[in-house]
């Protein structure tokens, strides 16, 4: 599989040459990475401990599983427009979400800079290799995400717009990777060194923001009055949505559409993503390259920061109250006060919340606060914060510090599962609780205090899977990882398949209000049943010395 994405760069060669790359040295460097990423162990992997292959195969069969159950209301569509409006608004979402929490390390990687520095490599040919990596990965989430809907979409109006639909997608991730370099590069001129790691932390935020508010506006164009006739009108504004721009070209084409609105999407999806890719090749990677020069030197350099002395009351409570033995309670308390000190596991964590606070205000939109009380819209509030979950059981191992398990191994316990349950503990209460307290607010706010089971039930089933997806994946100690190591679609997966086992939950609960005598509270006792075997049973088999060792360098 790997020899066939590289190969698929061979009628671009020139152009990449004219971008001052050396097109050998930069096919061997992408074949590099992409074969790495197709031998790495994920939490998914078989051969665990092992040599695992063809992990982009298995990633890429799970997202066309995920899209074709996502895309499952398309069938009701008649207009090609609207059609390949939702899918590319639906690609670009994910290939967002995963641009910016998973390869924003590969981005901004100074290790390659280190490595190839005695070798007769310039970094415009290591740059864009880079930016490739990120654009196969793009590519491929938004092939796998709509291989059903596009298969459908041509048995429906054309094999033709299937072949379009193929190259707008390689423009359409081409034209992400763009924006999100654009973005990046502007803050990168605000400031430097340490400073510029802490405003890039919160600009993660920013993004995440920008681009799912973006994205979900977009889908609301559509007038969906009538399912079976749902249809998008162009306004001046629909000309800014890149999602427009591909469907608009594929409708032209399916419909032999020509009209002035038509050619000026064509012109746009033609001209945007190829003028986006020259000049990132061509005058964005040389400032690039400078910044991240600048960047490496600033951790080289960077002062000892100061931290202000904290009293440690809110951690040594919150241990108090939700841990049992000592040494649980130990980890609990240093693991709060890691987490908030550490800038990667920030960097991951941080965009899963903005996605939550972008999507509660946009669940709104167009709802009348009369028909509010009487909608079960609020189960999906409640089950919202398992976005966190998914990325927290990532992120907890990731940090600067690679080789400081050892830290952790001399710890004198006799199993290490009481140092992992504090730490899951710690990022759960941390950070997921309060959001889940501002989704419980909402609830109560519109719904009333009638929610209160519900609102305990869902709290339960948010916990049970944050332990279940962070006890299931290879035991490692946390902030032991770099987060190349972690990326290249295991977390994406770990998300997908999480959201599939939520929605099931939350229909679960969902099916159960129906029923008379408040059967739902049944679900109570046997979440309680279930975490008290997973935290108290489970864990102990799942982690320990032995299997900790087998996937750490000390």
């Amino acid at each position: 599989m790997v020899k066939f994405i590289v190969s698929l760069f061979w009628p671009f060669r020139r152009l990449i040459e004219w971008t001052g790359v050396d097109y050998g040295q930069f096919i061997t460097i992408l074949k590099l990475k992409l074969l790495m990423d197709n031998r790495r162990n994920t939490a998914f992997s078989s051969k665990r401990g092992g040599e695992a292959r063809n992990m982009l195969l298995m990633q890429s069969g799970l997202y066309a599983l995920f899209g074709a159950i996502l895309t499952g209301m398309l069938q009701v569509i008649q207009s090609a427009f609207v059609f390949y409006f939702v899918i590319h608004s639906m690609v670009m979402i994910f290939t967002a979400m995963l641009i910016i929490s998973e390869f924003y390390a590969i981005l901004f990687a100074t290790s390659d800079n280190s490595l190839i520095h005695s070798l007769p490599v310039n970094g415009q040919t290591v740059n864009l290799a880079r930016n490739a990596h990120i654009f196969v990965y793009l590519f491929l989430l938004g092939f796998s995400l709509s291989l059903v809907p596009m298969i459908m979409g041509a048995f429906r109006f054309g094999i033709i717009t299937l072949v379009v639909y193929i190259g707008s997608l390689a423009l359409n991730a081409a034209f992400t990777l763009f924006l999100t370099n654009i973005m990046y590069l502007g803050i990168m001129k605000l400031a430097s060194g340490e400073k510029l790691k802490n405003l890039m932390m919160y600009f993660q935020v920013a993004i995440a923001i920008f681009f799912m508010a973006f994205y979900q506006y977009g889908i609301r164009l559509i007038d969906n009055t009538d399912v079976f006739n749902m249809f998008v009108t162009v306004h001046w504004y629909t000309f800014l949505l890149p999602q427009s721009w591909f469907a608009g070209t594929i409708d032209a084409i399916a419909t032999s559409n020509w009209d002035l609105n038509h050619l000026i999407f064509v012109a746009l999806t033609i001209g945007m993503p190829l003028a986006a890719a020259i000049i990132t090749g061509k005058y964005l990677t040389p400032l690039f390259n400078k910044k991240l020069a600048d960047l490496e030197q600033g951790d080289r350099s960077s002062p000892v920061r100061k931290t202000s002395k904290v009293s440690g009351r809110w951690s040594r409570t919150a241990a108090k109250i939700f841990t049992r033995k000592a040494e649980e309670r130990a980890s609990f308390t240093v693991m709060w006060k890691m987490i908030g000190r550490e800038r990667q596991f920030k960097l991951m964590l941080l965009p899963s919340i903005g996605y939550i606070l972008v999507l509660l205000p946009l669940m709104f939109q167009g709802k009348h606060m009369s028909s509010l009380g009487t909608s079960q819209m609020y189960l999906v509030l409640l089950y919202f914060p398992v976005l966190i979950s998914a990325t927290l059981a990532n992120a907890v191992l990731v940090g600067e510090q690679k080789m400081s398990g050892w830290i952790f191994r001399s710890s004198p316990m006799n199993s290490p599962a009481e140092l992992f349950r504090g730490i899951i503990k710690a990022g759960f209460i941390r950070f997921l609780l309060p959001v889940y307290f501002i989704v419980s607010a909402v609830v109560l706010f519109f719904w009333g205090p009638s929610k209160i089971d519900d609102i305990a039930i869902a709290l339960l089933a948010n916990y049970l899977m944050t332990i279940i997806i962070y006890y299931y994946q290879t035991p490692r100690f946390p902030f032991s990882m770099e987060k190349s190591a972690v990326q290249g679609g295991s977390n994406g997966i770990r998300v997908m398949l999480s959201m599939l086992i939520v929605v099931f939950i939350a229909l679960l609960h969902w099916g159960l209000l129906s029923m008379p005598f408040h059967v739902s509270l049944l679900l109570i006792p046997l979440y309680l049943t279930l975490i008290w075997y997973v935290d108290y049973r489970w864990v102990y088999t799942r982690i320990t010395w032995k299997e900790i060792d087998k996937n750490t360098r000390y």
